[in-house]
C-alpha cells in the first residue's frame, strides 16, 4: 500500500517535471518564431543590412532624427531623413531649401557650389539685402536648422568622401610630382593619403600641402575651407 502511493506520487512527479519541460520548449519555439518574423519583416521593409553600406541600426538612428524633425514642424527635411539615409540629391535639395529661406528672409544669396574638396557642405555668401533684415546670422541659423542641418549630418555620417574631378586630377598631379604612387583609383584626400590600407598623417600633410593651392587656383571665386581631417 505504502509502495502503491510511492509509486503514484513518483509517476505525478515525473508527469509535471516532463510538462515543465514541455512549456520550456513551447516558449523556446515561439520566441525563435518571433524572432524570425522580425528578422523577415525587417528584410521586407529595410532589405538585407549593409547592403547599401549602413547597418539596420544606422537607419533607425536617421528615423528617429526624422520623426524628431516632424515633431518640431520641419517636415521637408524630415523627408529627406525618413528613409534612413540622405542621397547627394536629397541633400541638394535640402540645401536649395535652405537658400530659398534666406532670399525669401530677404538675402540676396550667389552659391559658389558644393565644397570640392569633399562634395559635402555649400559656400556660398550674402551679396545684399532686397530688404533690411534685422539679424542675417539669426536667420541663417533658423534656415539651416529648418531644412538643412540635419541632412548634411547625415549626409557626413553614411556617405564618402568625394573630390571634385577636375581637383582630384590636380592633386595627382602635384602629388605624383612629389613622388606618390597614383593609382588613379582615389576619390578623395584621404585615398591620397592611405598606403596598404593605412592612413599615414605625414602623408595626409603632403596632401593638404598639394589642394590647398589647387582648391585656390581653381575657385578663386570662392573661399571653400579645407579640412581633410573633418
Amino acid at each position: 500500500m505504502w509502495n502503491s502511493g510511492l509509486n503514484r506520487a513518483v509517476r505525478d512527479f515525473q508527469r509535471r517535471r516532463r510538462w515543465r519541460r514541455s512549456g520550456r520548449l513551447l516558449v523556446v519555439v515561439c520566441v525563435g518564431v518571433a524572432l524570425v518574423m522580425v528578422f523577415f519583416g525587417l528584410v521586407l521593409r529595410y532589405g538585407w543590412p549593409w547592403v547599401d553600406g549602413s547597418s539596420w541600426t544606422e537607419q533607425w538612428g536617421v528615423q528617429s532624427r526624422a520623426r524628431s524633425l516632424r515633431v518640431a514642424g520641419y517636415t521637408e527635411q524630415a523627408a529627406f531623413l525618413a528613409d534612413g539615409k540622405v542621397t547627394a540629391a536629397e541633400l541638394e535639395g535640402a540645401y536649395r531649401l535652405f537658400v530659398a529661406c534666406m532670399e525669401e528672409g530677404g538675402l540676396i544669396i550667389k552659391v559658389h557650389g558644393v565644397n570640392p574638396v569633399d562634395g559635402f557642405d555649400i559656400r556660398y555668401e550674402s551679396t545684399g539685402e532686397r530688404f533690411p533684415v534685422a539679424d542675417p546670422r539669426m536667420m541663417s541659423w533658423s534656415c539651416e536648422q529648418r531644412y538643412s542641418r540635419e541632412a548634411l549630418s547625415v549626409y557626413r555620417e553614411t556617405q564618402p568622401k568625394v573630390m571634385a574631378p577636375e581637383l582630384r586630377q590636380a592633386v595627382a598631379q602635384c602629388l605624383a610630382g612629389r613622388g606618390f604612387q597614383i593609382t588613379g583609383k582615389e576619390t578623395n584626400a584621404d585615398d591620397f593619403a592611405t598606403v596598404d590600407g593605412y592612413k599615414s598623417p605625414a602623408r595626409l600633410l603632403v596632401v593638404e600641402e598639394c589642394v590647398i593651392p589647387e582648391v585656390r587656383r581653381l575657385y578663386p571665386y570662392a573661399d571653400f575651407n579645407v579640412d581633410l581631417e573633418r
